[in-house]
């Protein structure tokens, strides 16, 4: 499976240059099936306004044949002034046993 389409809802508080974040990624996969990340992080702004982000993520749900995945990890990423960016998403999932004809 490969992921089609996703979007995020999230807060954020700013303090100074810094931002903390929180909030959840559902994304679509082309089967159909979707899943539901929750994530919180921080960003540190720099005065040419570039920044430098970090924080954590945890499966929360998914739907078909992602029903009952679980896992975590980290992401970390960097952005331009001209609003570009780069972002690493690293951890590791598992998923429950499929049951005997299934």
């Amino acid at each position: 499976m490969h992921s089609k389409e996703g979007s995020d809802i999230s807060s954020a508080d700013v303090m100074g240059s810094t931002i903390n974040e929180r909030g959840y990624h559902s994304a679509s996969m082309d089967n159909g099936d979707k899943f539901t990340v929750e994530f919180q992080g921080t960003t540190k702004a720099n005065k040419d306004g570039s920044a430098v982000m970090n924080g954590k993520w945890r499966f929360v749900s998914g739907t078909g044949k992602l029903k009952g995945i679980k896992g975590s990890g980290i992401y970390k990423g960097t952005g331009s002034a001209d609003g570009t960016g780069n972002v690493d998403v690293q951890g590791e999932y598992s998923m429950p046993a499929m049951k005997a004809g299934k």
